[in-house]
Order: structure tokens, then sequence, then C-alpha cells
């Protein structure tokens, strides 16, 4: 985790490209619309400008002050992430689905960690699912692949990618697909079950074989709050 830094400066932009429920001649995004299967490209890009001051609280100067470390430091990062999605009805309510895409960021400067001029392709999403009803108003969704899962307010499980060093973009953090995610999901009205097994897509040379199973419950109160219980393992 980073340690605050005085950020003087950040812009930063993201235009997410997804076509309104219009006909395909008119959502340039939209490939192809027919016989219930539909297959729509996506793209997300964005920029961010970091300078940031006494970073990691200027420790660097008592506890190494002759490795260089500049504490004072100023780049930018960029990330472009295309994708597809396909969606095909099967009937009786059912729908096959799922959704490829792939990063690619760069670090341009030093960045936090005394990285930068560097960055990498990395596929992020290959996944598929199949999302059937059940009686009553019950749904069962079950998926297997690369994606992302947020469970809650993210504060526990969300991100199962990582970023900087060698791939960039330490700040933006793109990657968020766990490399593997078998997921299993029953929603009944404002209940939400959700049954997993997550695989995160670490760097190559910190990956610690980590993996992360577990069950979350949640209710969707129509007050407005959010109830919930979670148990998991490593």
């Amino acid at each position: 985790m980073l340690s605050p830094g005085r950020i003087k400066g950040a812009m930063a932009a993201t235009l997410c490209l997804a076509g309104a429920a219009q006909a395909q001649a008119e959502d340039p995004m939209l490939l192809y619309d027919a016989n219930g299967t539909s297959v729509r490209a996506t793209l997300q890009f964005g920029a961010n400008l970091v300078s940031e001051d006494n970073l990691f609280w200027n420790l660097s100067d008592f506890a190494a002050p002759g490795s260089g470390y500049d504490p004072d430091a100023t780049w930018l990062e960029i990330y472009v992430k295309p994708g597809l999605n396909f969606e095909t009805a099967l009937g009786n309510g059912s729908e096959f689905y799922g959704r490829i895409s792939a990063v690619g960021s760069y670090t341009l400067g030093t960045d936090a960690f005394d990285t930068g001029d560097t960055g990498r392709w990395t596929l992020e999403e290959s996944y598929a699912g199949l999302r059937f009803p059940l009686s009553g108003d019950a749904t069962l969704d079950l998926s297997f692949g690369a994606r992302e899962l947020r469970l809650g307010t993210g504060m526990l499980i969300s991100d199962g990618g990582s970023d900087g060093f060698e791939r960039g973009a330490l700040k933006f953090g793109p990657r968020r697909a766990w490399e593997i995610a078998a997921i299993a999901e029953l929603e009944t009205g404002n209940f939400t079950g959700t049954l997993f097994y997550l695989d995160p897509r670490e760097r190559p040379a910190t990956d610690g074989d980590n993996a992360l199973g577990g069950i979350d419950l949640r209710y969707d109160d129509p007050a407005g709050a959010i109830w919930g219980l979670r148990t998991s393992t490593c």
C-alpha cells in the first residue's frame, strides 16, 4: 500500500464506449444482433498525470540515504482496454454469455515505487457463463474463467489483478479481473447468495499461489440498507 503523499496535480480521463439500446445501424459497437445472439465491442482508456511530494513520509532520507530514491515524483500513466461481449438466448429465459478483453498499460517517468518507462499487454477477462430461471423469481448464474468479482462494498473482495512495476499504471490499477473465478450466484427477491473460488492475477515475480474460496450472503433492504454475511478461507 502506498503511503500518502501530497498530490499536487492529477488529470484523468476514462471513456467507456457502449451503445444504447437502438438499432444495430445506429450503434457502431454492436457487431452482431440476430437470432437471439448479440456481440458487442467495448473500449475503455485513460490517462493519469500524478505528482507527489514526500513519498513514504520521506523515510528514505533516514533509512537509506545512499539509495538515490527521490521522494518527490511526477509521472504519466496510460491504459487501454478493448473487449468483446456476447449473449445468446437459449429459451425458457435462459442465457449463455461471456466476455474477453485485454489491458495494455504504460508508465512514463518514475513512479512512487521507483519504477517507470515500462508497461505490458496482459489478458484481462476470458469467461463464459450460464444464467437461467428457477421456480418463482429465483435466478441461478454460473460462470467460470477470468473475470471481475466485487462483493459488498469491495473492502475485502474487489480487485483481482496486480498493477505497477513491469506492468505500469500503478495508481490507475486498470487490471481488476481474477485470473480464475468460479462463481455460482443465486438471486431471489432482495436476497443474493454467492459461492466463489478466486485465484488472483498476481505479477509473476511476486506470485504467492494465493487462492480464496467462500460464500457471501446479501440482503438489499428496500429502505436502502444492505445486510450481509461472508465467510471465506485461503
